[in-house]
């Protein structure tokens, strides 16, 4: 168990430096720019809510609309 009150203490130490916090929000701010981008240049797509899960995982549906329109 120490060794794991060990490693929280360096990610907690690490995410008061501010470099890991910047570096998320740049990925959400990429990923928050395509979204917007394929939405205007594909309007016959859907483009889903983004997912902000954890750090190593972000993502968005994007799908054709004709997909979304059929019967099952």
């Amino acid at each position: 168990m120490d060794f794991l009150n060990d490693l929280i203490r360096e990610y907690t130490s690490q995410l008061n430096t501010g470099r890991i916090l910047e570096a998320c929000r740049g990925v959400m701010s990429f990923m928050s720019d395509l979204r917007t981008y394929l939405t205007d240049r594909y309007p016959n797509y859907v483009t889903g809510s983004m997912y902000l899960g954890y750090m190593d995982m972000t993502y968005f549906c994007f799908f054709p609309l004709r997909l979304e329109r059929s019967e099952t």
